[in-house]
């Protein structure tokens, strides 16, 4: 099958580390140009969260956390599937010689839209105590997030001139919003309360 012009990929990317069992990042696509095959957009998706979004959660999180799959679909503006994109392996491990934070302990990013009220957040899991200073993140640790950030904003490219354009799905707006006007991260560690095994964060 194919992406079309105008679908809605969402992206689960699942982490697993002691601790938690499992957590997942979400991300929402907006698919602009020609028909392409799904298996393509899957390779490009791979790529993108094996060479560039796991290699640089690595240096934030420790050996025994892993970027395990990405899983996509398409949906539609009000966020339901209508078909399966794909399933791909990353098996992404941390590379930091630690323990992990505490499960709910996180660092965040954020990514704005032209609506002020309209936020994407990404709670990045998985965090090793060698991230953290005195309660805060240390300098090493923001410079790679500034780097994650980059990557969650930043367009994929699936062939030339065909790109996927990261956003979010707003109740409010009754759609796809992508991000406008760049994002922001902070040096305090977030916390994500978890309510079971395998929330979406």
């Amino acid at each position: 099958m194919t992406v079309t012009s105008g679908d809605i990929v969402k992206l689960v990317l699942e982490y697993v580390y002691p601790g938690a069992g499992t957590a997942l990042n979400i991300f929402h696509y907006f698919y602009g140009g020609e028909d392409v095959d799904d298996s393509v957009v899957m390779d490009v998706v791979q790529d993108f969260f094996d060479n560039e979004w796991g290699t640089k959660w690595e240096d934030i999180a420790p050996s025994s956390a892993e970027i395990d799959n990405v899983a996509g679909v398409i949906v539609d503006n009000a966020g339901v599937t209508i078909r399966d994109l794909g399933f791909r392996l990353i098996n992404h491990q941390g590379n930091q010689g630690s323990e992990v934070s505490p499960a709910a302990n996180s660092s965040y990013l954020q990514g704005n839209t032209i609506v002020p009220q309209v936020r994407g957040s990404k709670y990045i899991p998985a965090l090793s105590e060698l991230a953290t200073s005195n309660g805060l993140l240390n300098a090493a640790a923001v410079a790679q997030l500034l780097l994650l950030l980059g990557d969650y904003l930043q367009d994929l490219t699936v062939t030339p001139g065909n790109v996927l354009r990261p956003g979010v799905l707003s109740s409010r707006e009754g759609g796809f919003l992508g991000f406008e006007t760049g994002g922001s991260l902070s040096d305090v560690p977030a916390y994500q309360r978890r309510r079971k095994q395998g929330v979406g964060i």
